[in-house]
């Protein structure tokens, strides 16, 4: 059995915050790291934990029609270009922009079907808006063009963006005139809409714009690499939905041979809602609900699971950590064997600040 471990931002950003990294609960997942190969890739400007995501399933490109994939999870299966444009608060600090998500608990679905009615207005004969609504996930729009022939916005997702600042003009840069144009036009119909007037009179954030990202279409459907999967996204739902993987949502570890992945989402949910304690409680989760379990699986004598990777991108790069049955028993019983002695295991902390 091999199994992949799917965590963006397993660390906090701010690794210069020694504090944050004391997290009780960890000591497998300190091990586990510490014995593991390492690398570490660059992430490219406009990609995001989503295409890796993607990427593992076996899709390839930038961005393989990742609005379509996360819209069939969504339950808008509709064949086409499909546009991700997720309604957003953005706020200007000096020369930078500031995404920040809206919770799709802060938003009725009669609210969002009055926007999206407004900008179909706006955009008729160019194509539609459409919204999918699911009070465990942020606010998810799609724009779905009339013709196939038109260059549509595309910007990195808004996953790698919230909370983060973004330069405005390196923005506009890269939108082009045209697509410029195409969202000032969106932020026109939002900024006076009464939807937001009564937003901002109860302390929520106005919705002054969308955030266009994963256009394209599926040149072709991978076979399937998993035999199961576990988590909860749309995108992860749309992915097994197309790949006929099957998707378990309980977190139970996987006891059948093959290859199976979990995505877990908790730590990057957190580092977009710059919550710290909410991450440090996701990062115990994660160890004890897998990584532990991961381990006393390697000690078993069934030796049913060979190898563990773990996988984790975040705004800058992708780590990814592998570890096989064989080398975590090779590094760790020769010196028991010979010494007597098990190796010393650093903090959290102090491991993350050798990298």
């Amino acid at each position: 059995m091999h199994l992949t471990l799917f965590v963006p931002d397993l660390f906090w950003p701010d690794v210069d915050n020694h504090a944050a990294f004391d997290v009780p609960g960890t000591t497998s997942l300190v091990r586990f790291l510490s014995l593991s190969e390492m690398t570490t890739t660059p992430m490219a400007a406009t990609v995001s934990w989503e295409s890796y995501l993607t990427e593992l399933f076996g899709f390839t490109g930038v961005t393989p029609g990742l609005a379509l994939l996360r819209s069939r999870g969504d339950g808008l299966d509709e064949p086409g270009i499909r546009l991700c444009a997720d309604p957003v608060n953005l706020d200007f600090v000096q020369q930078s922009l500031v995404l920040s998500p809206i919770p799709a608990q802060s938003l009725s679905a009669e609210d969002m079907a009055a926007l999206i009615t407004c900008l179909n207005e706006e955009f008729s004969g160019e194509g539609r808006f459409v919204s999918s609504f699911d009070p465990d996930y942020y606010a998810h729009g799609y724009f779905i063009p009339e013709s196939n022939a038109g260059v549509l916005p595309d910007l990195a997702a808004c996953s790698r963006l919230a909370g983060r600042r973004i330069d405005a003009d390196e923005t506009r840069q890269i939108l082009g005139r045209e697509n410029l144009h195409w969202l000032n036009r969106i932020q026109m119909c939002l900024n006076e809409h009464p939807v937001n007037a009564a937003r901002e009179a109860v302390g929520l954030p106005r919705i002054n714009s969308l955030w266009p990202w994963g256009a394209g279409s599926l040149s072709g459907i991978p076979a399937t690499t998993f035999a199961t999967a576990s988590g909860h996204s749309p995108l992860l739902r749309g992915l097994c939905l197309s790949t006929g993987t099957p998707l378990q949502r309980d977190a139970v570890f996987p006891c059948t041979p093959g290859a199976h992945l979990v995505a877990e989402l908790d730590c990057a949910t957190a580092v977009q809602n710059d919550d710290l304690d909410a991450w440090r409680s996701a990062t115990t989760r994660f160890d004890q609900t897998w990584i532990s379990p991961a381990l006393a699986a390697f000690a078993a004598r069934d030796g049913k699971l060979q190898t563990l990777t773990l996988v984790s991108p975040d705004a800058h790069q992708v780590r990814r950590w592998t570890l096989q049955r064989h080398h975590l028993h090779s590094r760790t019983g020769w010196l028991k064997r010979i010494f007597g002695i098990q190796p010393t295991i650093p903090s959290l902390r102090t491991l993350v600040r050798t990298w």
